[in-house]
């Protein structure tokens, strides 16, 4: 806690290059005098506080430590602030806090710029129809991340089956437009949809490996199937947002795509939900597993 209030006070001060103690104190709430020993320690440990006296006095740190050793900028600030803002969450108390305390290291000119360009990119992870990630869940997941407690919840499959987990959560993910939750199920770690997840518990804790947490998330080859899609250019824009899709070959109202994607039941489905806009060309493969949902189809209309 000390080390962490120390490190507060050294970044407050390469930013706001002079500061009073009352304000220090009133900043990280705690008293002058527990200021005046973490400037103590501060000094011991070699960094090059100087102490003002008088009007407009205050405590800095010598120039040349400002411009050799600091550890973010004023700029590495504001781009942190512009982000929180840019973040449309509600109830994070953790965000709503940090943006309240990053606020007082600029003056009202600065504020407001950062405000204005905090307006012209967005980030909201609610739907068309407003609708929020469920903030509860969220948060209890989040905390039991932090706190390192297993958690129990109901999951829903694919196929609308309802499974009973009890599981180690080691990060939440926002890929592709969704929320996950990266966890170890039975020592096998798995992702699970956020929005398949009800009625989260609180359970014991569990010590974490550090080799479960993940920095790259992707699918390996072997979950990946590349195919050939002709399709009408009508619905050509149902595409906009896949990363792995080519243009092969494109008449005056079709196209040819090379798409590479995760395979499962929904690439099936989805594929099925073009109707006769869509038809698979390649492998020949998945091309009968289309058919065979097209002719279980047929049977259950005619």
């Amino acid at each position: 806690m000390r080390f962490n209030r120390m490190m507060a006070i050294v970044l407050l001060l390469v930013s706001k290059r002079k500061i009073t103690i009352q304000a220090l104190a009133d900043f990280l709430e705690v008293s002058p005098r527990t200021i005046y020993r973490d400037l103590e320690a501060l000094d011991y440990a070699g960094v090059p506080i100087i102490s003002t006296p008088g009007y407009n006095g205050g405590i800095s740190i010598v120039d040349s430590y400002y411009l050799d050793k600091q550890l973010f900028s004023s700029l590495d600030f504001k781009y942190v602030l512009l982000s929180l803002y840019r973040l449309n969450i509600q109830n994070d108390n953790n965000k709503n806090e940090l943006v309240s305390k990053l606020q007082l290291l600029f003056d009202e000119d600065e504020l407001r710029q950062i405000e204005h360009h905090a307006r012209q990119v967005v980030v909201d992870f609610s739907d068309w129809q407003g609708i929020k990630t469920d903030d509860a869940r969220f948060m209890l997941i989040q905390e039991a991340i932090q706190s390192h407690h297993k958690i129990a919840f109901t999951y829903t499959k694919h196929n609308g089956d309802k499974k009973h987990r009890h599981v180690e959560p080691y990060q939440l993910l926002f890929k592709s437009g969704r929320w996950y939750l990266h966890a170890v199920d039975d020592t096998i770690a798995k992702f699970f949809l956020l929005e398949r997840i009800k009625d989260v518990e609180l359970k014991e804790r569990f010590v974490p490996d550090a080799e479960n947490y993940q920095q790259d998330f992707y699918w390996q080859s072997d979950q990946l199937i590349e195919f050939v899609l002709r399709i009408d250019r009508s619905v050509l824009h149902i595409f906009d947002a896949w990363q792995h899709v080519d243009v092969l070959e494109e008449g005056e109202d079709w196209l040819r795509l090379k798409i590479i994607m995760e395979d499962n039941h929904w690439l099936e489905t989805f594929i099925l939900g073009l109707g006769e806009m869509a038809k698979v060309e390649s492998p020949q493969a998945l091309v009968e597993r289309i058919s065979t949902r097209v002719n279980g189809l047929y049977k259950n209309y005619f």
